[in-house]
């Protein structure tokens, strides 16, 4: 007998990882705020739920056949955990997204520098692998740096 899910994220954003669930589970994908939501918590076993959105009323889970929450992300401010853990619901989430503040830095510093710019063009990045940076002078002119106690890099622990 396949383990009943309600999936509060869309099926194409699993699709497209390719990490769609075992065949072992019944997997039912719903909008937030779609009007079943409620019911179909009722008799689901598991609870899959974005980490961005609105507030979860801890009513929404009283009387429910959950067994687990799983929240698709690090945040758990969207769940009142003393309200489902009186219930005795576990809560289980993604810890330790780094790897969004390291996309978000490596990102950052792309676009300041120009580097993908200067992958661009054949002769210039031939130069630039071999340490020639005046292949990008606009770079040079620029004066721009990356001020990471302004990222917050350093209060963040990132390259721990």
């Amino acid at each position: 007998m396949a383990i009943e899910v309600l999936c509060l994220r869309p099926k194409a954003d699993f699709e497209r990882l390719d990490a769609l669930p075992s065949p072992a589970l019944a997997v039912s994908y719903h909008a937030p705020e779609d009007d079943a939501v409620p019911a179909l918590m009722k008799r689901a076993q598991a609870l899959v739920i974005p980490a961005v959105g609105g507030k979860l009323a801890t009513s929404l889970f009283e009387n429910t056949a959950l067994k687990l929450i799983q929240v698709t992300g690090a945040g758990l401010d969207r769940l009142d955990r003393a309200g489902v853990t009186r219930l005795g619901i576990p809560v289980a989430n993604v810890p330790g997204n780094i790897g969004v503040a390291e996309y978000a830095v490596t990102s950052a510093l792309t676009l300041l520098r120009r580097f993908a710019w200067a992958g661009t063009f054949q002769a210039g990045a031939a130069r630039c692998r071999s340490g020639d940076y005046r292949c990008a002078p606009r770079v040079q002119r620029t004066g721009s740096h990356f001020d990471c106690r302004r990222a917050g890099i350093e209060y963040a622990g990132v390259g721990e």
